[in-house]
């Protein structure tokens, strides 16, 4: 039986995710949260694709693709470091650093609020 599965996933790649997840129990929910993540994969990739493009509605072809390669490039980097702990690390990081532009923001809120003749 599983080797009939595994043949149906390599015949059919576009599907064969689905296959293998159907396999595992809860596998319709596994396939489901495969589902949305796909999805929010595309909708990251096009509006990375938006933002590097000056906001054009319809960013090129090549553009999406340059975004679609380094999220894969990341997410294979990120797995190959440890899986979820590296990202946790990283996000620290970036949180952290994020502190300093809060308070250029905070500084600069006050500035326009002194200036401001209400």
């Amino acid at each position: 039986m599983a080797i009939e599965k595994l043949q149906e996933a390599v015949a059919t790649p576009e599907v064969g995710l689905f296959v293998v997840l159907g396999q595992y129990p809860l596998g319709f929910i596994l396939s489901l949260v495969a589902l949305v993540s796909l999805c929010a994969f595309f909708v990251t990739v096009y509006v990375l694709s938006m933002l590097s493009t000056d906001g054009a509605i319809n960013p090129p072809n090549g553009r999406k693709i340059l975004w679609g390669v380094i999220q894969s490039v990341m997410a294979i980097g990120l797995l190959m470091a440890g899986g979820l702990k590296p990202l946790q690390t990283i996000s620290l990081v970036a949180a952290f650093l994020f502190i300093f532009v809060m308070f250029g923001t905070i500084a600069a809120f006050m500035k326009v609020l002194k200036e401001e003749k209400a």
